[in-house]
């Protein structure tokens, strides 16, 4: 197995190296030491989940013994708190000062105020009818927040209370993906919030440097564009002007990562590419399942070979 341990001893006795970098290199190299980063935040996010799941079930099962004023000011306060620590933190060293505690906090807090303003949205019907104004209140409420902390958590929490209020997370979506018709209405409010959100990004750019945002907003263009355009592609009527927007999205999202040497968008490039090639030619002009097979086959090993190609090129510039 290829080591650099040697080539780190030479630099460590040349001077090149401290003691401590040289001795956590080797350690590296050795498979002493290696990093549980991804692990814990996987952790973290699934013990979120399930507070959050917890809430719920706390609500659905005590709602008539409690009161639902109770529980909505209880719920409050503790997504109070989970925004206090960070907050505070900034001026006492007693508080953790680790930023992944800290974000994940915040995170907990913003998705307890969202359930929270929810429940209290249908138990009141305060909204009547217009009940998806409670997710334009959460945007704005949570983009504030992301640009008072410097948080990219509640900034993706924000465009996502956004595309919900254009009706991206509601039942039409669930309806589409079961198979169902609004393919047209679904990639129209795709792409309106696609817009959006790249206006967003360049005011940002032009007004504030608050926080790492523009890949947080780079993220949510590419696929929600993208989605947008896959949904056109399931309307029959639109089906070629679908193709059209999704390979040049596809070609852009591709061009975007190889100039900013941001791997995952090639890949989002690629995968939404061939998702939507492959339903164009298998939906209505191939019907037999050899055929359907032979597609597959050469459609996925094409894509394959694409990525791997990319990501040599990625290689080759490290």
């Amino acid at each position: 197995m290829l080591s650099l341990q040697p080539e780190v001893e030479a630099l460590r006795i040349d001077g090149v190296l401290g003691e401590a970098s040289a001795s956590r290199m080797i350690a590296l190299e050795r498979r002493e030491l290696f990093s549980l980063h991804y692990e814990l935040r996987a952790m973290i996010y699934g013990g979120l989940l399930l507070i959050v799941g917890g809430v719920g079930i706390l609500i659905r099962t005590n709602v008539d013994r409690i009161g639902p004023a109770v529980l909505i000011a209880a719920i409050a306060v503790a997504s109070a708190i989970c925004y206090a620590i960070p907050f505070f933190s900034r001026h006492s060293a007693k508080l953790p000062d680790s930023r992944v505690f800290l974000e994940y906090s915040l995170l907990l807090g913003a998705l307890l105020a969202s359930a929270d303003l929810g429940y209290a949205v249908n138990q009141y019907a305060i909204f009547g009818e217009n009940w998806r104004l409670q997710f334009l209140i959460l945007a704005v409420f949570h983009s504030v927040t992301a640009y008072l902390f410097s948080s990219r958590s509640l900034l993706a929490v924000a465009i996502t209370a956004l595309a919900s209020w254009l009706g991206l997370s509601d039942s039409g979506l669930t309806t589409w993906l079961d198979g169902g018709s609004g393919g047209a209405d679904l990639a129209g409010r795709g792409l309106f919030c696609a817009l959006l959100i790249l206006i967003w990004r360049q005011l940002h750019a032009r007004l504030s440097s608050v926080g790492d945002f523009l890949p947080v907003f780079s993220h949510f263009i590419a696929n929600v564009a993208l989605l947008a355009s896959l949904a056109m592609i399931t309307d029959s009527n639109r089906e070629i002007p679908g193709l059209i927007l999704l390979l040049l999205f596809s070609g852009l999202a591709v061009v975007y990562g190889l100039r900013t040497g941001r791997e995952t968008f090639v890949i989002y490039g690629v995968a939404y590419g061939l998702l939507g090639v492959d339903f164009f030619v298998l939906d209505r002009r191939v019907h037999t399942a050899a055929l359907v097979a032979g597609w597959l086959l050469i459609s996925t090993a094409a894509a394959a070979f694409a990525l791997f190609r990319f990501h040599r090129s990625f290689r080759s510039d490290l």
